[in-house]
């Protein structure tokens, strides 16, 4: 027979809202006789009294002359397994639905205090901006002007080794050279002189002394003139370099390779007033100096001048 299911809304607190959505699921059990109906939904207040619904007026039906003849339906024959002669007994579900305990709604909302904001002093802006003293550009350097004259009496003056580019440094020494059998007994000018120990910087290790930047037009026809002393079974080649570009490319304006026959100091001049292309006011000079095979091959420099021809 039919049974009456009844949920009251007002026990479940939670799904007492404006849009709530309603569903019947059915789920079937092991066999075919197993059908389930619904009917005569209702959603309406508990405590209100309907009105009483008139009762439908249904035009009589006739009788039918005979009853229509339905063929049987057959269990499929595909399993070898006979048909059972009862079905299983299929407990119901209870009539009467499981009483939930409703929970309570709260008496009152939680007192929530609020949380203070903190107060944040205001900074007040200084009265005067601090004075920045500005960054002075850096100072170049200006080029020497000439005329210029330098023996190494109290060190190398405007001529420095290069850091860097080669592998060993020259020295300022006074006297004969430490090793025997190269480089001079004194200097050419004065007591002191600059000059690349070899040993033991040798084969081909490089030693650069360079000078600053000199203008060459502050004089007419610039001669660079300089002695140097290069005596003994191994020793290597004395270049003189100039740049114009602050050192960016070089070339090369005078080359002495291999020993000198005698042990003595030579001279060696460079007119700049031939070397049109070196008469600016920013020149670089540089002394550029390469051991050999050996450690006899000390080559030394002094007395360096540039003047007017």
């Amino acid at each position: 027979e039919w049974q009456t299911a009844t949920v009251e809304f007002s026990d479940i607190f939670a799904l007492r809202g404006e849009d709530t959505l309603l569903r019947f699921v059915g789920v079937s059990s092991v066999g075919f006789t197993g059908d389930i109906a619904i009917d005569d939904i209702s959603v309406e207040s508990k405590f209100a009294t309907p009105a009483p619904t008139p009762a439908p007026t249904f035009a009589p039906t006739a009788s039918p002359t005979s009853m229509p003849t339905v063929s049987p339906t057959f269990m499929p024959t595909d399993s070898p397994a006979s048909a059972p002669t009862s079905m299983p007994t299929v407990s119901l579900a209870p009539t009467s639905m499981p009483t939930v305990s409703p929970t309570p709604a709260p008496t009152s909302m939680p007192t929530v205090s609020p949380t203070s904001m903190p107060t944040v002093s205001p900074t007040s802006m200084p009265t005067s901006m601090p004075t920045v003293s500005p960054t002075p550009a850096p100072t170049e350097t200006p080029c020497i002007v000439l005329p210029h004259a330098f023996s190494f009496e109290s060190g190398f003056g405007v001529w420095d080794n290069v850091l860097g580019e080669d592998d060993f440094d020259w020295t300022i020494q006074e006297g004969g050279t430490p090793t025997s059998g190269t480089g001079p007994s004194g200097a050419a000018d004065g007591s002191k002189y600059a000059y690349m120990e070899v040993s033991p910087f040798f084969p081909f290790k490089v030693a650069i002394l360079e000078g600053g930047c000199f203008d060459l037009t502050s004089i007419s026809s610039p001669v660079l003139s300089f002695q140097y002393h290069m005596f003994g079974i191994f020793v290597g080649t004395l270049t003189v370099s100039a740049s114009m570009d602050d050192g960016a490319s070089w070339e090369d304006l005078w080359v002495q390779s291999g020993p000198t026959t005698a042990d003595e100091w030579q001279t060696a001049s460079i007119e700049f007033s031939d070397l049109y292309a070196f008469r600016g006011e920013d020149t670089l000079l540089r002394f550029v100096g390469v051991s050999s095979f050996g450690y006899t091959g000390d080559i030394a420099i002094d007395d360096i001048s540039i003047v007017s021809n």
